[in-house]
């Protein structure tokens, strides 16, 4: 008799959770304040880095919130929170590049990769307070190109809301 009344209302519980799962998740994120926001993008082409450039990722594995341009490579800030940041990029043989982060045009953190006669890996992570409209984007320069192909995805841009800003 006690198995028989536990697995219904085991049966019950599912039932109410799955009928009503929904609508907790939109009231959480409601609550929240915020939206599900997050995006991967990655290089499928060789990017020239002898001069200052914007590194504008143009394959788009997801873009959860809408907030990546890859025309422009400018991630812009939907909703305020704690933001998660990574950063990849592979050079050429024989040569440096360096991959900075900036945040609403100011500097904030770089990655460096020098090799001789071999590829070299950069790569960089990052936590950050963002306010709406805030603005990510990396910028790149060295003396070769940073490695990008259709076929093979070295180079990728990652971020994410961590935790929404409370509302007061």
């Amino acid at each position: 008799m006690a198995t028989t009344t536990t697995a219904l209302l085991c049966l019950c519980a599912v039932t109410l959770v799955a009928s009503i799962g929904v609508d907790i998740t939109e009231h959480l994120n409601k609550r929240a304040g915020s939206s599900r926001v997050a995006f991967s993008a990655g290089l499928t082409t060789n990017l020239e880095l002898h001069q200052p450039v914007n590194i504008t990722f143009d394959k788009v594995f997801t873009n959860i919130g809408d907030a990546y341009d890859n025309n422009t490579g400018e991630f812009t800030c939907p909703a305020a929170g704690t933001y998660v940041f990574q950063f990849h990029g592979l050079t050429e043989s024989d040569g440096s590049i360096w991959m900075e982060l900036f945040k609403n045009n100011a500097y904030v953190i770089s990655a460096y990769s020098h090799s001789a006669n071999d590829y070299g890996a950069a790569s960089n992570a990052i936590v950050l307070q963002l306010a709406v409209g805030d603005v990510v984007h990396l910028q790149g320069h060295g003396d070769v190109y940073l490695y990008g192909a259709s076929d093979e995805v070295y180079a990728t841009f990652n971020g994410f809301l961590l935790y929404p800003a409370k509302s007061s």
